[in-house]
């Protein structure tokens, strides 16, 4: 057998970028795209870059399914991913930020492919499954799509050539095994070959919302089944027939769809013996009454009501009372009357034609008691009741009119029809009295109204179900195939119990879908005897449980809480809670406790609680019936004969009860058969044709559990052939490996399962009879059989033509055979084809071409070979093949040109991998067959340019990681001058120059700024790795770094100089960050500070001092305050003593004494004086008005200066140790008596001719009392004055005198016991004879001067953090580049 390419070795070249021409695009008999390598026999679904479009290639990258509001999801391309959110693309190049919990995962390629049946998918997710059916309706026109044996059916509305006769006959004829595209057919066909073959009973379920085309499916079904087991009634054609009458009772217009089927629709199709078609019978389930009295919001009554008002001739809407009404009249009608895609008026006269045509009666007993029906029901629906005696309600005056109406329409009495609306009877068992009347009140009998209304529709509507089937004709057989035609899954903004209904519904549905699917799955695989998973699928049972449990499920309570006398929504939902507190599918909502949440399998549902009650109350009194049954309409009399007796537990069933009792009838029917499945899609709301809107699919389909479906159909081996079909089919793949007669045909499945190394213990199993596989395998063995099914026609077609006569052919006949043969050569040639026949065709189709070919070609090609021109060569060839030319010398020229192609193909890989052994591989082809173009010598050129930067590049990664800048921008700009770009090095070496460009700007920047933060900034960036995990490193970083660690140091003791405003401090930071150029604003208000008046720098450091209680620094500073203070002395003389506002008039004082010189005794009263004072100096002590008070200061006063006068040696004395004490002690004690103690020690060294001997005595005393008392704040600065003279500078330095005043004004007088005692006094040796000895006083002063506080502390590194700032930075020097390469 020939085959397709040997096993050639891939070029070299092609290893990095494979030439297009070895690439080719195929389908599969599925029409599925794939593509095969023609050298290497490579297969693959991933469309080769080759082939790409550039908008393709620029789509690569990591994918993911974006969520959107309109789409669903939309394919998009991942940019970055940080934290919780992802940035995508969209295709259209819009970008937007999404949440990562959102996003699905998507590869690029699944996108390309569309297939018709969904578990042949790359990826099981609800976006690709919602994708592939968009391309497949939107791009193909194709409306049908498998999942495993279930249909998918999208809604064209439009007519497609899908239901003809041809394809008809196609399915119908089909061989066993033969795969034909998704159709309804095929669900048919199925459908009746197990009826006719098995005798097995038959069910077709259709499902889906109004409009999504389950009449059309059931038609095509009919259609099917009619052509192929043949028809003997036209029962088909009546079905069809009798659908708008069925819709015009069963239809209405709800919030999703303005068509919607409000009951089920079951068919059964039955068939004689001979498999022919012989009638037919419908059944309607759960007929949606409630919507009768209580249409929802927004919701229209079903559409007979509407059709009937607007479209009935005058005289008929004369006859039912219903002349010159609109729906609007109407209580029943008027939420919603007008629907824009409705045509009532056209409508109706489709039903009135539907009538004719199924042969029904325009009487009283069939037609028009239908219409009087219908009207009776408008009439009674606008009676009101009042109460007229307590707890007793009549009808309204104002509804007179409307019981008349309603009652002539039934044909009863209008007494008896309202006395049945107000009153019910009792009837007592056993009692003697008979029944009896009771009236009810006005809401029961609207109540008793609306169940009337819903009694007499009901049951009316089964009437007309029984005449339709009437209508079609035929009896019951024993084989049968159903039809179910029902609506799907509802979620709505609001739902209510009539929601409850239709999702349990479809929860019986899907349970039934699961139990039968994968039950007949596992059936399949016990009966071939593999090894399986258990597939697993959600089972609903919870759900079914919690809706019709006995006691404990929805249905049973809300019955249960009928019959409570005082039933109400609130008691039927508290006992719901309490019995279903630990479901895990039911509970309560926050915001509404009338809302409660169910988790169905389509979704979670909130339903509204409210008026559950009424809406399952079905109660119809007795009186009621018999009111009915005294009717003189036909058709009422029909459906209520007057003989007939309703038993009690028939009237008062409740809806749910009735609803329950059909389902269970209803799966009970369908459990007797073999199910198939049509889930009905419909794409848009407004019927445009081919128009897609995946919002609205993506709800059906989770609905319907399609994605469900198609997850747990991939779970097991939805592939499967008989043994002889697989081997037939899969053993040409092996190219005569495995043969067909090597064994019977299970061995021969297992060698071709062997030999194609298919995994066959997990997706591969050969059963007893079949062989089972799975989506991936599939598409595997399609893909090698498409090859070698390509390789067999390819091989028969030469074969064929090398076999013909040709010498016998007409010119024109000769002429259309070498285009054949020539069309068949290269197309072997492409495909590289090997075989005898191939080569006769190739040598035949030489020998026409060189009788063809002329002269000038032949020269031309001649010239192209000698040029080794590939212009030239390749014109010459395109003429060639136009032309069919295949000769020795095209041939040669053809190697030529692809030797040049191949050899300028290594050169632009080489050029743009730049790689040297590329280059110099590309080099050696050219040499090898001595080509020797400007392309040749650019490339050489490019190496030696290659080999020089790399050398370069390599010595500047050897530096690392002190990076030479300089040199780097040389090599970055040999590479640009010499395009090589594309290197990576150069990419690595303009990322890191970048870098290092960026880091010396930020650098420089941030020392010229010498700003902290920006310093930080600096330095962590150029910190950062930089290339190949190393930091960068230069002079100037470590200039940045030192400098930051010194402008750090400044600023941290700029905070601490603000804080504590030491002088030394404040000095030495300013001058530091003055040295640097250090600005900011904690310097700026420090250099203010040493720029502006000491005396306000000294105001500050004393302010700081005390907020940072040194007390000690802020008496130093008071000192130094003081010393700026009287620095140029008291000019004004406001200091002077006799100045001091607190002294007596000197007259006065004088004027106390007796006997003497007043005016001499005035003048000298400040004045030195050996006898004692005859009165206090100052007012304090004279003042008070505690005369004995004022007597003791005086008498303390006095002999307070006497002690002064013996201590200074001016008086004698031998008990100084005991008045020195009661000088301090009185003083301490007595603020008055301050002043005076100081100003008599001034007095005594005023105008004193001993002043010599007087005046250290003097200050030696001031000092002592110092230390434990202050001067008032009135006479400090008279102190002050007197301390700062300039002639007793040199004693007051030895006492300390200044600083022990600044202290005691700072610290106020010394506690009590901290007052010198006389003991504490050497009174031994204070006195020499009878006078005080000069420094009498010395070793107690001593002990109390604190010199060493007075003197501001030498400041060091131990005791001053800022004592390092002292110490001058050096110079920050420029980074030194050195060339590492004379050659750079």
């Amino acid at each position: 057998m020939a085959s397709i390419a040997s096993s050639q070795t891939v070029r070299w070249w092609e290893k990095v970028e494979e030439p297009t021409t070895v690439w080719q695009a195929l389908l599969t008999d599925d029409g599925l795209e794939y593509y095969v390598n023609t050298e290497t026999n490579q297969t693959t679904w991933e469309k080769p870059e080759e082939l790409m479009t550039p908008e393709e290639i620029n789509a690569q990258g990591t994918w993911l399914w974006s969520p959107d509001t309109v789409n669903v999801y939309v394919p998009a391309k991942l940019i970055s991913s940080r934290g919780k959110k992802n940035k995508v693309q969209r295709e259209d190049g819009t970008e937007e930020t999404v949440n990562k919990d959102q996003c699905m995962p998507c590869m690029r390629s699944w996108l390309q492919r569309v297939v018709p049946d969904l578990t042949l998918l790359d990826d099981m997710g609800a976006p690709l499954i919602l994708h592939n059916l968009r391309r497949r309706f939107e791009e193909k026109s194709e409306i049908y799509t498998n999942v495993g044996n279930i249909l998918i059916s999208i809604n064209p509305y439009k007519r497609l050539p899908l239901y003809t006769k041809e394809e008809v006959h196609r399915y119908s004829t089909r061989k066993f095994g033969q795969e034909l595209p998704p159709h309804v057919f095929n669900i048919a066909y199925d459908s009746y070959y197990g009826l006719t073959s098995f005798q097995s009973l038959q069910s077709i379920i259709i499902s889906g919302e109004s409009g999504a085309g389950k009449t059309e499916a059931t038609k095509q079904c009919l259609q099917y089944l009619a052509a192929v087991a043949g028809s003997r009634t036209g029962v088909e054609n009546k079905i069809l027939k009798a659908n708008p009458v069925l819709e015009a009772f069963g239809n209405a217009k709800t919030i999703r769809n303005d068509n919607s089927s409000r009951f089920g629709k079951y068919i059964e199709i039955y068939f004689d013996g001979s498999g022919k078609i012989c009638g037919s019978a419908t059944e309607n389930y759960l007929l949606e009454k409630i919507r009768v009295v209580q249409p929802a919001k927004d919701e229209r009554n079903f559409h007979i009501f509407y059709q009937l008002i607007k479209a009935a001739s005058p005289d008929l809407l004369n006859k039912l009372g219903l002349n010159g009404k609109t729906a609007k009249d109407f209580d029943y009608l008027k939420a919603c009357t007008d629907v824009p895609t409705l045509d009532d008026v056209s409508d109706f006269k489709e039903v009135e034609d539907a009538f004719k045509e199924l042969e029904f009666k325009r009487t009283d007993e069939e037609v028009i008691g239908l219409y009087a029906i219908v009207a009776a029901i408008m009439h009674l629906g606008n009676i009101r009741f009042i109460e007229g005696k307590p707890d007793e309600g009549k009808v309204s005056p104002t509804s007179i009119p409307c019981l008349e109406a309603a009652a002539k329409c039934l044909n009863v009495d209008k007494d008896t029809l309202g006395e049945s609306l107000v009153t019910r009877t009792l009837r007592i068992r056993g009692s003697q009295g008979g029944d009896t009347k009771c009236a009810t009140t006005p809401d029961q009998a609207a109540s008793a109204r609306d169940a009337l209304c819903k009694f007499v529709y009901g049951r009316m509507f089964d009437w007309l179900i029984s005449r339709v089937n009437k209508a079609m004709g035929g009896q019951k057989q024993r084989l049968y195939i159903g039809i179910l035609d029902i609506f799907g899954f509802e979620i709505f903004k609001h739902n209510s119990f009539e929601q409850l209904c239709i999702n349990f519904t479809n929860e019986m549905l899907q349970q039934h879908f699961n139990e039968n699917t994968f039950k007949l799955e596992e059936r399949v695989y016990n009966e071939e005897g593999i090894e399986w998973d258990h597939i697993d699928f959600i089972d609903n049972a919870p759900m079914i449980d919690l809706i019709t449990k006995k006691t404990v499920g929805i249905l049973p309570i809300l019955d249960e809480e009928l019959k409570v006398p005082q039933g109400s929504d609130k008691g039927f939902l508290r006992k719901l809670g309490d019995f279903q507190k630990k479901s895990d599918i039911f509970q309560f909502t926050r915001k509404d406790p009338m809302n409660f949440l169910v988790k169905h399998y389509a979704g979670e549902v909130e339903y509204d609680g409210r008026n559950f009650l009424d809406k399952n109350r079905d109660t119809l009194s007795a009186d009621m019936v018999e009111m009915l049954q005294t009717s003189k309409h036909a058709l009422v009399n029909v459906l209520y004969p007057p003989e007939e007796s309703v038993s009690s537990s028939d009237r008062k069933s409740s809806l749910g009860k009735q609803f329950r009792g059909q389902l269970k009838e209803l799966m009970g029917q369908l459990n007797r058969t073999s199910p198939h499945y049509i889930r009905c899609i419909k794409p848009n709301d407004s019927k445009t044709p081919l128009k897609f809107i995946p919002r609205n699919c993506y709800e059906q389909l989770t609905y319907s559990g399609v994605f469900e479906a198609v997850a747990i159909r991939k779970q097991g081996f939805p592939f499967r052939l008989r043994h002889k079909e697989f081997a037939e089919r899969y053993c040409k793949i092996t190219q005569g490996a495995v043969t067909i007669n090597d064994g019977d045909m299970k061995s021969v499945c297992r060698a071709i399962i062997k030999h194609l190394k298919l995994n066959s213990s997990k997706n591969v199993q050969v059963g007893k009879s079949r062989v089972l596989y799975r989506a991936m395998e599939y598409r595997q063995l399609e893909l090698d059989w498409s090859i070698i099914n390509k390789n067999e026609t390819i091989t028969k077609n030469l074969a064929r033509l090398v076999r013909v006569d040709h010498q016998n052919l007409s010119e024109s006949e000769k002429e259309k055979y070498v285009i054949e043969l020539a069309d068949a050569v290269r197309e072997a040639d492409i495909f590289r084809v090997k075989s005898s026949d191939a080569e006769k065709g190739r040598a035949l189709l030489e020998r026409f071409v060189e009788e063809r070919m002329d002269p000038k070609t032949k020269r031309l090609l001649s010239e192209a070979k000698n040029a080794m021109d590939r212009d030239k060569l390749e014109t010459v060839l395109a003429h060639c093949d136009r032309e069919g030319y295949l000769t020795k010398l095209v041939r040669e020229c053809r190697e030529m040109y692809e030797n040049i192609c191949d050899a300028e193909a290594a050169i632009a890989v080489a050029t743009a991998q730049l790689r040297e052994d590329f280059l110099e591989k590309a080099l050696q082809m050219c040499e090898d067959f001595g080509y020797t173009a400007q392309i040749v010598e650019r490339t050489k050129a490019l190496l030696k340019a290659l080999r020089k930067v790399r050398q370069g590049f390599k010595q500047v990664w050897g530096k690392a990681p002190k990076y030479n800048y300089k040199t780097l921008k040389k090599i970055l700009k040999h590479c640009d001058e010499n395009g090589l770009q594309n290197l990576s090095d150069y990419r690595d070496g303009i990322t890191l120059y970048r870098k290092l460009e960026k880091a010396r700007k930020i650098l420089t920047a941030a020392y010229d700024a010498v700003d902290e933060a920006q310093l930080e900034k600096a330095v962590e960036y150029a910190a950062q790795k930089i290339y190949n995990g190393t930091e960068y490193k230069c002079q100037l970083q470590s200039d940045c770094k030192s400098l930051l660690a010194h402008v750090r140091k400044i600023n941290k003791e700029t905070e601490k100089a603000l804080k504590q405003c030491i002088e030394d401090q404040v000095r030495v930071v300013v001058a530091a960050a003055k040295a640097i150029n250090l600005k900011t604003k904690g310097i700026r208000k420090l250099r203010r500070l040493i720029e502006g008046p000491y005396s306000d720098f000294l105001e500050e450091q004393f302010n700081c001092a005390k907020k940072c209680k040194d007390d000690d620094r802020a008496i130093r500073v008071a000192v130094l305050r003081k010393n700026e203070m009287v620095a140029d002395g008291d000019s004004s003389g406001l200091l002077d003593l006799v100045k001091f506002q607190g002294l007596k008039d000197p007259m006065n004082w004088a004027k106390e004494k007796w006997f003497g010189n007043k005016a001499l005794l005035a003048s000298r009263m400040l004045c030195f004086q050996t006898a004692a004072i005859h009165s206090p100096l100052t007012k304090s002590v004279c003042s008070g008005f505690d005369k004995d008070h004022v007597k003791l200061m005086k008498k303390y006063a006095l002999n307070n200066f006497e002690t002064v006068q013996k201590y200074m040696a001016q008086r004698n004395s031998t008990h100084m140790p005991q008045r020195l004490e009661e000088l301090l002690t009185s003083c301490n004690k007595h603020s008055e008596l301050r002043d005076e103690a100081y100003i008599a020690i001034m007095k005594q060294c005023t105008d004193n001719e001993k002043l010599a001997d007087a005046l250290p005595r003097a200050l030696e005393l001031l000092a002592l009392c110092l230390t434990v008392f202050p001067p008032s704040p009135e006479f400090q600065d008279h102190l002050e004055m007197f301390i700062r003279r300039r002639d007793y500078k040199k004693y007051v330095k030895k006492t300390n005198a200044a600083f022990l005043l600044s202290r005691i004004v700072y610290k106020g007088p010394v506690a009590e016991g901290k007052v010198p005692k006389r003991g504490d006094y050497d009174g031994t040796n204070m006195h020499d004879g009878r006078k005080c000895k000069e420094h009498a006083a010395g070793d107690v002063l001593k002990s109390r001067l604190d010199l060493k506080k007075s003197v501001e502390p030498e400041y060091t590194r131990k005791n001053a953090s800022w004592s390092d700032l002292r110490l001058r930075r050096g110079s920050v020097g420029e980074e030194v580049l050195k060339d590492i390469s004379r050659e750079w």
